[in-house]
């Protein structure tokens, strides 16, 4: 399915082929040098565990989950798995990577998800990504997608240039956040001047994202409100 982690070995990444490599080995030696003289009789088995008291199944059953199944589920359960569904649509691209169809409507009444791809532009207002997150989460902002070569997306720009310039005070209740959508040139440009309440950042090229733009969201307290 794309995925680069099977999850059986908890934070640490294994690509899934290895591990299905891995069982099959384990199983292929488990059959080809098994004990000749142990010899298992199911019928025989299954009578005497049905012949055991309530009790002694019930602890036996416990045991076996606190040997087995209770280390293998901690482990698949912690791993920090990224939920695309709240994104849209994933699917793999013709370039074999994994691609995101961005479906902003389905954000509405619900935490912007985007925030945990955003990075920084070198430059940016704000240094670095960690003092970012925590300022998104809090008041109004208007996030606006787009793309660099969207003949829309620089109209629209320039409008909000115009809008900025006209403007004596910012309005300090709301502040505008711009995301360059990939594939983004190599040196950042900016149409205006960041600050404080004009906010540039990224979208992080480790996945392909795929989204009409431009695209204009209002957040408060990093819940979506409204999809213009």
């Amino acid at each position: 399915m794309g995925e680069h982690s099977c999850g059986c070995w908890g934070n640490v990444e294994i690509p899934p082929i290895y591990t299905a490599v891995f069982d099959t080995m384990v199983i292929g030696l488990l059959i080809a040098f098994r004990p000749k003289e142990i010899i298992f009789h199911w019928q025989t088995f299954f009578q005497e565990l049905v012949g055991l008291r309530f009790s002694k199944r019930f602890f036996a059953a416990i045991e076996i989950w606190l040997i087995v199944a209770m280390p293998i589920t901690y482990a698949m359960f912690s791993v920090q798995k990224t939920d695309v569904v709240e994104l849209g649509t994933e699917f793999v691209g013709v370039d074999g990577k994994k691609t995101i169809l961005l479906e902003p409507k389905k954000w509405i009444g619900k935490e912007f998800p985007l925030v945990k791809y955003i990075v920084s532009f070198p430059e940016s207002s704000m240094r670095n990504t960690h003092h970012l997150v925590p300022l998104i989460l809090q008041g109004s902002w208007e996030v606006f997608l787009y793309h660099n070569e969207c003949q829309k997306c620089k109209k629209r720009l320039n409008e909000y240039s115009f809008k900025f310039y006209s403007l004596k005070k910012m309005d300090h209740e709301i502040r505008y956040l711009f995301v360059e959508m990939p594939p983004y040139f190599k040196e950042p440009e900016y149409p205006f001047n960041p600050s404080e309440k004009i906010v540039f950042v990224r979208l992080s090229s480790d996945n392909n994202w795929e989204i009409e733009t431009p695209c204009e969201l209002t957040i408060e307290n990093d819940i979506v409100r409204e999809v213009k």
